[in-house]
């Protein structure tokens, strides 16, 4: 069995391996990761971090088919946490205050875990709100600034795209309000706040760690025609004997060339899309090497 863990800005790669020796660390991430990887019965996968906006996210069918082939699939932090909150009612595992978050409404939008970063070094250029939120929190408790006076900064700072939200501009911010003490708000900021993110990225990594069985029931899930082209997509794609990347469309491509029907073929099957017809496969012709021939291709 082996543990994976796709992780960027959130925490660290050493802190990671203090806590785990040897675990598999991967990028944030994307779509097509998850199937590429091709985990088995019984492997660990702790997602924290994942692509967003600038390439395309992990899809929920991904996370399906991991689990119903008794992979562990545990979320946390950031994209982890949000794709936890909208699977766990099928055997994702969500761990940490802002999973509970997600989860419970406090917080709903994927902006609330987005950060700027290089994408080399994944040194962060902003806050996360959820964050920024919790801190104002616990400013409140202290008696640093009225839980009104929070509703708006948090306002405030949810209008601004989330590279410029540092706690610099949060600041400048309090300045503009009346009654706060932003030197005093600056301090506390400085000595005192807490990376949640990072926080609960320690509790899902510890939880791993501390964890030597799993119990996770085997769940049948049907392959639609969907599920099908999405697997089939990322596990066609890979390197020809020269080393030369190719993607399902060069296949594609490479086909049209080569059969003089296709086109034929490739019109019945559009027809068939848009009139609603969509084929289901079970699991033994899904992951048989000759599903080809009448096999879903939307």
């Amino acid at each position: 069995m082996s543990t994976y863990v796709f992780v960027g800005p959130t925490i660290s790669e050493d802190q990671i391996l203090s806590i785990i020796p040897g675990v598999n660390i991967l990028p944030p991430i994307q779509r097509g990761d998850l199937i590429r990887l091709r985990p088995h019965q019984g492997d660990v996968v702790l997602i924290i971090d994942g692509y967003f906006g600038t390439k395309p996210s992990i899809q929920h069918m991904e996370v399906i088919h991991a689990i119903g082939k008794g992979c562990v699939v545990i979320g946390c932090s950031s994209m982890g946490a949000l794709r936890a909150s909208e699977m766990d009612k099928v055997g994702m595992i969500g761990v940490g205050e802002i999973y509970d978050m997600y989860r419970t409404g406090v917080i709903d939008g994927d902006d609330e875990v987005a950060v700027l970063h290089d994408e080399e070094n994944y040194r962060t250029y902003s806050e996360p709100l959820v964050n920024i939120r919790v801190n104002l929190d616990r400013a409140v408790d202290k008696g640093l600034l009225s839980r009104e006076l929070k509703g708006k900064l948090i306002s405030n700072m949810k209008r601004r795209w989330f590279g410029e939200r540092t706690y610099e501009t949060l600041i400048n911010e309090c300045r503009k309000l009346p009654d706060v003490n932003a030197e005093d708000l600056e301090r506390f900021l400085d000595l005192q706040a807490i990376d949640l993110k990072k926080l609960d990225s320690i509790r899902a990594i510890s939880l791993i760690a501390e964890t030597s069985q799993w119990r996770m029931p085997i769940i049948q899930f049907p392959l639609t025609s969907f599920a099908y082209h999405l697997v089939q997509e990322f596990n066609i794609a890979g390197k020809n004997k020269s080393g030369h990347s190719f993607t399902v469309d060069d296949v594609l491509n490479l086909v049209r060339l080569l059969f003089d029907d296709f086109k034929e073929a490739y019109q019945e099957v559009c027809v068939q899309y848009h009139m609603g017809q969509e084929a289901v496969v079970t699991d033994d012709f899904f992951l048989s090497p000759h599903a080809t021939s009448g096999s879903p291709a939307h």
